[in-house]
């Protein structure tokens, strides 16, 4: 999935066997990384071509709304939205009670026996980056919290404080 969506700004080919080669299509200067890493290809597109890094940042914040735009078998709209749904709750799960409540780093969903292991519980999880969770899972949590905070803090006539 992230392949295809760096493929649109570079045609990725193999310098060896743990070695992607990325030709940047805007300005044709060529980059390498370890397979299946982008951090090469991110910072050059950070600062020298900022309107399309946004692009993909935006893209990755609407993670939690969008589905998928390619239907490749013969599953019902209601049925991908249904499993998309689940995604979600078990992605926001995973951020609340472990991340947040257990107090766990955010990079242990990047771990290949922590992926291993929520397929085992959970068949059709697709894994989620530490970097969604950072730019879009945390930050909707946070939007609600606040906004129960706000919520009670405008339904309340008299407020004390004690500060020891």
């Amino acid at each position: 999935m992230a392949s295809k969506k760096w493929s649109r700004f570079f045609d990725f080919s193999f310098a060896d066997k743990s070695r992607v080669n990325g030709r940047c299509k805007l300005c044709h200067k060529n980059y390498k990384d370890r397979h299946g890493t982008y951090s090469n290809f991110i910072k050059h597109l950070k600062p020298i071509h900022r309107n399309e890094y946004e692009l993909i940042v935006s893209s990755d914040a609407a993670y939690l709304n969008e589905e998928e735009n390619v239907v490749n078998d013969d599953r019902t709209i209601a049925d991908l939205e249904n499993i998309k749904y689940k995604q979600n709750q078990f992605i926001l799960s995973i951020t609340k009670n472990l991340i947040i409540k257990c107090g766990l780093p955010l990079n242990i969903v990047e771990h290949t026996s922590f992926r291993d292991f929520l397929k085992d519980c959970h068949l059709k999880y697709e894994p989620v980056s530490s970097r969604k969770l950072k730019r879009a899972v945390i930050p909707l949590l946070k939007n609600n919290v606040l906004g129960i905070i706000h919520k009670a803090l405008n339904n309340i006539d008299h407020l004390t404080l004690t500060v020891d």
